[in-house]
């Protein structure tokens, strides 16, 4: 009778074994390691992208200040021309 009894809780018992969590944090981990580099690859990819309209930016306003300068520096020259006083006698 003690040998049906121990056969009876031995196989009615419920949980999981060792080696199935160990399989399970194996999975947890790698997935946790997965999901933490893609979080690390937008980060660098948000960033490098940010600085794709930063530099265009910064193109159209040096674009534009040099054609700024370069028609005030003609309006100079034609004003200085322009206005000229010659005295003759």
């Amino acid at each position: 009778m003690d040998s049906y009894l121990k056969t009876d809780l031995a196989s009615s018992q419920s949980g999981f074994s060792l080696i199935e969590v160990l399989i399970a944090m194996g999975i947890l981990a790698l997935s946790m390691l997965a999901a933490a580099s893609m979080q690390f690859s937008s980060i660098r990819n948000n960033a490098s992208g940010n600085m794709v309209p930063q530099a265009n930016m910064l193109a159209i306003v040096s674009i534009a200040f040099g054609t700024i300068y370069k028609s005030f520096e003609q309006l100079n020259r034609s004003t200085a021309t322009d206005f000229q006083i010659t005295i003759t006698k």
